[in-house]
């Protein structure tokens, strides 16, 4: 993988954390959607 197609993913991926984030006020959901979106993204 090359420097822009990494680039490309963690763009994308950070699209995806502020969607899972966004309205929800609960520390412990936010972190745990954080995580289970970090677990199937990463190697």
């Amino acid at each position: 993988m090359n420097t822009k197609e990494k680039i490309s993913n963690y763009q994308l991926l950070l699209a995806q954390l502020e969607a899972l984030l966004e309205g929800e006020t609960n520390a412990l959901a936010n972190l745990s959607n954080a995580s289970a979106l970090l677990n199937q993204a990463l190697p």
